[in-house]
């Protein structure tokens, strides 16, 4: 694999308050159990897991339909997961999802993964024992300034999507693209001014929910 010049990279995050949609049809990936969020409606695909979650099976898709509740949602991203595969295969879901857009001005982002390891040592054994425990992640973006709202995200405790594209033009983002999504918060946001540079805004997250790889 060649590598991949950083210019072709982007960060995409959300916007608050949430927006209802409702009866959205979602797409059966061919097993009748993996379901994901309409290549059309991928403006969608990041749902409010603060809010309630409606999902319907129908035999048809005209009428008949009845609220299930034997699935695991996948709120970034848009998709479900049920237990067994659906005899009624048509699917549809009522929530809220976050709307967004790439970060202006963007021009650097990291992002660290990390896994706690624990000492399980005992007795008699020279070398130390060590299992792994959770994960989690973190890191930064940082964008040339523009104004105070950042601050005001961080001070109201705003639960965002960040979306982090390794390569934003062969999708083209933010419809496709290989990229890591997560649920975050904003850490910290630093300022830095100097009289031969421009004015530069970094800011620090917390990832707060699983981080998912997506390919395309």
């Amino acid at each position: 694999m060649s590598a991949i010049a950083g210019y072709r990279g982007n960060v995409y995050i959300t916007a608050t308050p949430s927006v209802s949609f409702t009866n959205m049809a979602m797409t059966d990936s061919g097993d009748h159990q993996h379901y994901t969020t309409p290549s059309g409606s991928y403006v969608q695909r990041y749902w409010d897991n603060t809010q309630p979650l409606t999902v319907q099976t129908s035999a048809t898709g005209s009428g008949g339909w009845a609220t299930v509740t034997n699935y695991t949602a996948q709120y970034v991203g848009g998709a479900l997961v049920f237990s067994v595969p659906n005899s009624n295969t048509f699917v549809r879901v009522s929530g809220n999802y976050f709307t967004y857009s790439a970060l202006g001005d963007g021009h650097s982002w990291d992002l660290s993964m990390d896994s706690d390891i624990y000492d399980a040592s005992t007795f008699t054994n020279a070398w130390k024992i060590q299992v792994p425990g959770q994960l989690k992640a973190s890191g930064t973006f940082a964008k040339f300034y523009n104004d105070g709202s950042f601050l005001t995200l961080m001070s109201a405790g705003a639960l965002m999507v960040f979306i982090f594209f390794t390569d934003a033009l062969t999708g083209p983002a933010p419809q496709n693209g290989p990229r890591y999504e997560a649920y975050g918060y904003i850490k910290q946001d630093q300022l830095k001014q100097a009289v031969n540079s421009t004015v530069d805004e970094s800011l620090s997250f917390e990832i707060t929910s699983q981080l998912y790889y997506v390919a395309n």
